[in-house]
């Protein structure tokens, strides 16, 4: 994989991040990957449970795993190279290689992956501390072809946070 992209340390504080109430690290962290896609230059359209986006639809499965449809945590668009792109959230170290993030990685990347250019891309937020391990799960697991398609985004744990 050649895009690895740093969220800024740890005093990151995206729109529609409130302090008033605790709120799951899960949400708190597509949050930070919807504010991320907008800064990479992508519109929005889709972010489960973030305030003022209704919640992505299922993406069909062709037939991996399960073969259950998929739903990403946050969907949105590149008018630039006109493709969807889709973004997920790991926030701990099992995440990024059981059975349904495997299977999650490969229905959003055979999303459109006949259209070469304008196929998806898939963002994965991740614990910057894994951003290594987490190349060696996706060339380990993930066929070749979709690798340019995948771009991690670390970000870095505060002292005592999950």
């Amino acid at each position: 994989m050649q895009f690895i992209r740093v969220m800024p340390a740890v005093e990151f504080q995206p729109a529609g991040f409130s302090m008033g109430f605790i709120i799951g690290p899960s949400l708190r962290h597509a949050i930070a990957l919807v504010e991320f896609m907008k800064q990479e230059g992508f519109t929005v359209h889709a972010a489960s449970g973030v305030e003022g986006y209704k919640f992505p639809t299922p993406v069909h499965n062709d037939g991996y795993g399960k073969a259950i449809d998929r739903r990403p945590d946050v969907v949105g668009f590149d008018f630039r190279r006109k493709r969807i792109v889709f973004g997920v959230v790991r926030v701990d170290r099992p995440s990024l290689d059981s059975e349904d993030a495997l299977e999650e990685y490969n229905v959003f990347l055979d999303h459109n992956a006949k259209l070469l250019d304008q196929a998806s891309i898939l963002y994965v937020m991740i614990p910057e501390e894994y951003l290594q391990e987490f190349t060696s799960v996706i060339t380990h697991y993930i066929h070749r072809d979709y690798w340019h398609r995948i771009v991690p985004v670390g970000w870095k744990k505060q002292a005592g946070a999950k």
